[in-house]
């Protein structure tokens, strides 16, 4: 667990994506949640013995159900976007099979059976849609939650002006293939080139997957989000829009490490975004007749 400041800290270390906390005069605003649920239970034990205070808030970054499930085991009211609340609205059975099978087939078996048995998912009670932001005053630190696109439709910043630090959600991910499946890759760059901008108040970027918060940590994702609209545009000039997502595949793989069980996820993962930046191309050219 690293600390950021007195008030914030940051764990990496659990299954799925990173995780944060802000103590505030009222209680612990938690930002994402643990996947497993003994990593939960584990994340607000390690909170309740640093602040003393119970969980106020959980914040979503975005919907993706490695940031959600945790929630049921550590509280609080939850905040997200307004796209987010419209997909947890909208998962039902088959997201529980979906993830109970990958669980069983990925090594946290009894992780797959508690969630099969127990599983509430904790839908937002607060919202903030596009071009609005919602601000928690609950003393200091001043908590700015802002929707910023890109990633997915429901990706939002938790900003934290007067400490320097904002949590970028899957804007920023460190050692894994970025989750394209959702994304916009035009406004992700712009997003990613205001948060390297030197007037940018934060100084440390927590991202939404992996460690690091320095500003140059986020280069090598505007790298492959730049790579990948390169080449897929080259294809589609050359062959008059003909594309095979396969055909680039081996130029992404070595971009992140891959662990050794996941070589076909992530491969899945990577054509899904390739596929995703033709469509986004296509539509592009088609504004610009």
């Amino acid at each position: 667990m690293d600390k950021l400041t007195p008030q914030i800290v940051v764990e990496s270390g659990y299954r799925g994506c990173t995780v944060g906390a802000i103590a505030t005069p009222i209680g612990v605003v938690c930002v994402d949640t643990p996947l497993l649920p003994a990593d939960a239970r584990h994340w607000r034990e390690r909170l309740a013995g640093l602040f003393d205070q119970p969980i106020a808030y959980t914040i979503y970054t975005d919907g993706h159900r490695d940031r959600v499930l945790g929630q049921q085991w550590l509280g609080g009211l939850v905040v997200a976007h307004e796209a987010t609340w419209e997909k947890l609205r909208s998962y039902g059975d088959a997201m529980r099979q979906q993830v109970v099978e990958f669980l069983t087939h990925h090594g946290a078996p009894e992780s797959a059976e508690e969630l099969a048995r127990h599983l509430q998912l904790g839908l937002p009670q607060l919202t903030v849609g596009n071009g609005g932001v919602l601000t928690l005053h609950l003393g200091k630190p001043k908590i700015v939650v802002r929707p910023v696109g890109s990633a997915t439709p429901g990706s939002v910043w938790v900003e934290l002006p007067d400490q320097g630090v904002v949590f970028a959600g899957d804007v920023v991910t460190q050692r894994t293939h970025p989750f394209m499946s959702e994304a916009n890759t035009a406004h992700w760059l712009e997003r990613l080139a205001e948060l390297r901008d030197a007037n940018y108040f934060a100084t440390k970027i927590v991202p939404g997957r992996g460690g690091g918060y320095r500003r140059a940590d986020t280069q090598k994702v505007v790298d492959y989000l730049t790579d990948m609209r390169a080449r897929v545009r080259k294809i589609m000039t050359e062959r008059r829009g003909k594309f095979d997502a396969a055909e680039l595949l081996p130029a992404f793989l070595d971009r992140f490490p891959i662990p050794n069980d996941e070589h076909e996820r992530v491969q899945r993962r990577i054509r899904t975004g390739l596929e995703r930046v033709y469509e986004e191309l296509k539509t592009e050219k088609r504004r610009k007749r």
